[in-house]
């Protein structure tokens, strides 16, 4: 259906279906919500009721709404991820610095404790 009517209810309608029913009665068809309707004008008395065409417009607006909220949110997360690999990586970068500076230092200490054993075996071959 792409043309229809809603119902102050809430309720909608195939528009030629409503005008046959409406004809008759003064209810809903579904929920038997009294309604106030105009003989004269064939409308019930809140004549700004959307029709189906416009609720659909409406509820695709509604869509396309949530959807860039979506897009949104994902492209904020994406960000966010985004800045903690770059703090993450800046983290992993210092901690690659500090290791690379312990190993220099341990190998330091190490060489000297070989220069000190070579001196000692220099010395002791002198005496």
């Amino acid at each position: 259906m792409t043309e229809g009517k809603q119902l102050p209810c809430r309720h909608l309608f195939h528009e030629a279906c409503l005008s046959i029913w409406l004809g008759e009665h003064t209810t809903c068809p579904v929920c038997n919500m009294k309604l106030e309707f105009d003989k004269e004008t064939n409308m019930t008395s809140k004549n700004a009721l959307p029709t189906l065409k416009e609720h659909m417009q409406e509820l695709e607006r509604v869509n396309k709404l949530e959807a860039v909220e979506e897009e949104k949110k994902e492209e904020a997360k994406a960000a966010d991820s985004i800045k903690s690999s770059v703090q993450f990586g800046f983290f992993r970068e210092a901690e690659s610095r500090d290791s690379a500076k312990q190993e220099k230092e341990r190998l330091q200490v190490e060489v000297n404790n070989r220069n000190e054993i070579i001196e000692e075996t220099k010395r002791n071959k002198k005496d």
